[in-house]
Order: structure tokens, then sequence, then C-alpha cells
């Protein structure tokens, strides 16, 4: 009888041994791959979010701040890379979230910059238009006001001209 316990308990602990072993290399893999995964949604994003800061700079935007914090998520990017080539997956997923997180944040910010300073274009540009539009009838106006003086003060002077009959001595 105590045999048969030895030998059940040996058993299963081969067996959970077996199972562990079989296990381990399947969740190694499925968190490579969310860590895989994890860095490409991560590039994405911080892809996605340095287009939209350099359309704001291109508006005449503030974009300290945003670089600033562009960079720090590229660093998390650029060490979460590390740990995945390293096989430390858990690090480098957790670091893509990190630097995702990061790169979403200034995108979504940069966004609502981008949104007001496109709106603040745009009104400089009408104002612009307006302000141009109401100087040229305005000079076009004192010009045709400035011609008239001029026509009639010299149509006064004519007038006032007396002609000499010249007599035809020959």
């Amino acid at each position: 009888m105590y045999l048969s316990k030895l030998a059940f308990v040996s058993v299963f602990i081969l067996f959970l041994a077996l199972a562990f072993s079989s296990v381990t290399p399947g969740l190694a893999q499925s968190s490579g791959e969310n860590a895989a995964n994890s860095l490409n949604k991560a590039e994405g994003s911080i892809d996605s979010a340095y287009q939209t800061v350099l359309d704001l700079k291109s508006l005449g935007g503030n974009v300290n701040d945003s670089i600033a914090q562009l960079n720090e998520a590229a660093g998390f990017l650029a060490k979460a890379q590390v740990a995945y080539r390293l096989g430390e997956f858990d690090d480098a997923f957790s670091l893509a979230n990190l630097c995702y997180d990061i790169s979403n944040r200034v995108k979504v910010g940069t966004e609502n910059s981008l949104l007001q300073a496109a709106a603040e274009q745009s009104s400089k540009a009408f104002i612009t238009i307006t302000g141009s539009i109401v100087g040229f009838v305005v000079s076009g106006l004192c010009s045709f006001w400035l011609w008239r003086v001029f026509q009639r003060r010299y149509n006064a002077r004519i007038l006032r001209m007396k002609p000499e009959v010249a007599s035809n001595e020959s």
C-alpha cells in the first residue's frame, strides 16, 4: 500500500512536471506575442503623435512640451525593444504600453491644440481678407473723390481764364 501511494505521488509529480513544461513555452510564446503586439501598437502611436506634432508646428503652434514628451516615449520604446530582444517579454510589454500611453496623451493634446491653431489661423485669414477688401474699396472711393475734386478745380480755373483776342496786324 505504501508503494502504491509512492508510485501514485511520483506519477502525479511527473504528470505535473510534464504539464508545466509544455505550458511554459506556450505562455512564453503568448507573452512574446503580446510584447510584439504592444511594440507594434506603441510604434504606430508614436508615429501618429509625431505627425500630429509636425502638423501643429506647421501652423505655428508651440510644440516644445509635446516634443519633450515624445522623446520620453521614444526612450521607453527603445528600452522596450531592447528588453524584447533580450527575451524579457514582460518588461517589453510594460514599457511598450507606457510608451503607448504617453504618445497617445501627446496626440490627443496636440490634436486639441491643432484645432485651436487652425481656428485661430482661419480667423486671422478672415480678418486679413476682410481688411484687404475694405482697404481696396476705401482707396478706390478716395481716389475717385480726389479725381472729382481735381477735375472741378481744373474746370473752375479754366473758366476763370479770359481769352485774349489778338488783332491781326499785317
